[in-house]
């Protein structure tokens, strides 16, 4: 990459290079925090700041980064207990939480590319973990779903919360739990899982 390629890439000249990456990488965080989490776009997302920091490298902006600790991602239903279930979503949200927190702490493409493929691989492996829970319910359901609507994590473990204080564990009340039933609807029908 040449050093006009690298200006165009960022969209600025060389006096004011380094605002204009800022810039780039503002609008990118904010938009992976207002948008769906989705694994691909997310990773589309990494490309776009892979390219970023090609070209800070040519332009001679490169600078050491801040090792910060890794999160575990992975996350694991023990059982189709209501219980388990809550578990993954209780620690799915405090890792997305700790992810989403270094996201906005992110100033440089390097460290954004790191929490971005963190994000991704966080989202993945919890659609992963409810997947068989998922294909036990996608039969015959006539519930239409978009890739576009938000999981609304919270708002289900709110839902299976209540559910446990009810003391109503049966699957058949998980499911018959509106955010949940999308969200494992959501699972089946759009996951595709990034190699």
């Amino acid at each position: 990459m040449t050093k006009q390629e690298a200006l165009a890439i960022i969209n600025a000249d060389e006096e004011n290079w380094e605002e204009a990456l800022s810039q780039k990488i503002f609008e990118i965080k904010n938009n992976v925090l207002r948008a769906v989490l989705i694994p691909k776009i997310v990773s589309k997302k990494v490309k776009e700041v892979n390219q970023l920091l090609q070209a800070e490298r040519v332009l001679g902006g490169e600078r050491e980064t801040n090792q910060t600790k890794t999160i575990d991602l992975c996350l694991q239903l023990k059982s189709n207990k209501v219980s388990d279930v809550i578990d993954l979503y209780r620690e799915y949200e405090q890792k997305l939480m700790q992810l989403k927190l270094r996201l906005t702490q992110s100033f440089y493409p390097e460290e954004l590319i790191q929490v971005l493929e963190s994000l991704a691989v966080l989202e993945e492996n919890r659609q992963k973990a409810l997947l068989s829970l998922a294909s036990e319910l996608v039969l015959g359901n006539p519930l239409q779903v978009k890739i576009s609507e938000d999981a609304h994590t919270g708002e289900i473990l709110s839902e299976l919360k209540r559910l446990e204080k009810n003391k109503r564990l049966e699957k058949k009340d998980v499911f018959s739990l509106s955010y949940f039933e999308k969200d494992l609807l959501r699972i089946v029908k759009y996951s595709t899982f990034r190699n």
